[in-house]
């Protein structure tokens, strides 16, 4: 385990593990990542638990019926923009199928700091202070390549709108989707001490523990 920054018992609630001997990659795929077996990261990750998520470039089913979403008391996890969270927010309020459904927006809801104060983030704020979102905090460097600091204003803002939906994931092993074609491409040099290290100046000691122990064992029952 790498050096401790994060509480005991932390969660990493967004990783990959890339084994295409066993686990193959879908012949249509944008990008080829190199293997990533779970022993590298285990040797790397921050947290005492993992959850590990299906990449959009592996073989297998990525979709499932609502109905059946709500009977086994599963979470739905997605990776939309602010204006598709905002168009959907109606749906997500006041459907009813989707009463008991936890609904889990992937890699900050995909703002950008250019996003912090567009009508759009703020109507998925309302989402995330009604309950009926949580969000995956982290891989900043997605959103904010240039410098993870600029992202301050929109981790802050989803803390203050929803502390008990806010979760952290990793995005390990940080593959470089910029990379087209078959040929395996290295992962991007990310520095997931000093995202730590950021994150937790930006955030309470109650948002600090929240985010890695109290609030993942709401949507993956802990």
């Amino acid at each position: 385990m790498a050096g401790r920054i994060t509480p005991p018992d932390s969660w990493d609630s967004h990783v990959h593990c890339f084994n295409p001997t066993k686990h193959t990659f879908k012949p249509s795929r944008s990008y080829t990542p190199e293997a990533a077996p779970l022993s590298a990261l285990v040797a790397s990750t921050y947290a005492d638990c993992i959850t590990m998520f299906q990449a959009s470039i592996e073989d297998g089913p990525r979709a499932a019926r609502l109905e059946g979403v709500a009977r086994y008391g599963w979470s739905l996890s997605g990776q939309l923009s602010p204006r598709m969270w905002a168009a959907l927010a109606d749906f997500l309020l006041h459907d009813e199928e989707l009463r008991e459904v936890r609904i889990i927006a992937d890699h900050n809801g995909s703002a950008t700091p250019e996003d912090a104060s567009s009508p759009e983030f703020e109507t998925f704020l309302g989402l995330l202070a009604a309950g009926r979102v949580s969000v995956k905090i982290g891989a900043l460097h997605r959103r904010a390549p240039d410098d993870i600091r600029r992202m301050q204003n929109v981790v802050e803002k989803l803390a203050a709108s929803g502390a008990g939906g806010i979760v952290w994931g990793s995005d390990w092993p940080h593959v470089d989707s910029t990379q087209t074609g078959e040929t395996p491409s290295p992962p991007l040099p990310v520095n997931t001490a000093e995202e730590l290290r950021v994150l937790k100046s930006w955030l309470s000691e109650d948002e600090w523990n929240g985010i890695f122990v109290v609030n993942p064992a709401k949507p993956f029952d802990a």
